[in-house]
């Protein structure tokens, strides 16, 4: 594993990066192996600054992974929250 420091300014990094993606409506054409986060705690960390980055209103949180089986096929202990931005969200008429 990276040393602490250079291991949050990797994943700082990334989290700019993903954050430019979604505010510039773009793809990411690769990401290198070393960025793709496997350590729970990491991926939160990038998630957290990726949405300072984007710096939108939230309306709500998603949450994935609400079955026990979907945990044990996917390698889960947990629920796995998501933010839902205001600037992507839709409201339903009548």
């Amino acid at each position: 594993m990276l040393e602490t420091s250079n291991r949050d300014a990797a994943l700082a990094g990334l989290a700019r990066k993903l954050g430019e993606a979604w505010l510039g409506c773009s793809r990411i054409a690769e990401l290198r192996d070393t960025e793709i986060r496997t350590i729970r705690t990491e991926a939160y960390f990038v998630a957290d600054r990726m949405a300072g980055r984007i710096d939108d209103e939230l309306s709500g949180w998603k949450v994935g992974a609400t079955s026990a089986r979907m945990r044990e096929l996917d390698g889960h202990s947990d629920v796995i929250p998501g933010r839902i931005f205001r600037s992507v969200t839709w409201e339903g008429g009548e």
